[in-house]
């Protein structure tokens, strides 16, 4: 029923055609969806986790057959996280932090 509401709702579908996220609808639908909220919750969050999985094995199987045996559960858990991180680095500060070597 709350979908047959949902589809015939006009405010509702130009709230959905003003965000262009289908995370920020879900999350700015009213109370009277709690239902379809948590259904929208508990799928969306199964191709997250999924994807995140994958991408994680593909990288783990990667490094395993490129650097054989050299590497060890510490540089392997450093190499996931580095690669399954969304943060990038901000290459100039980090460059402006360093001290150039002077010599004596």
């Amino acid at each position: 029923m709350n979908m047959i509401d949902l589809q015939s709702n006009d405010v509702l579908k130009s709230t959905f055609y003003e965000l262009k996220d289908l995370v920020k609808f879900y999350g700015s639908l009213p109370s009277d969806f709690d239902e379809l909220k948590k259904f929208a919750q508990q799928f969306i969050t199964i191709f997250g986790s999924t994807y995140l999985c994958e991408q994680t094995f593909s990288i783990v199987n990667y490094r395993k057959n490129k650097c054989s045996s050299r590497l060890t559960d510490e540089h392997l858990r450093a190499i996931l996280r580095i690669a399954t991180t969304n943060m990038t680095a901000n290459i100039q500060e980090i460059a402006s932090q360093i001290q150039p070597q002077t010599s004596h």
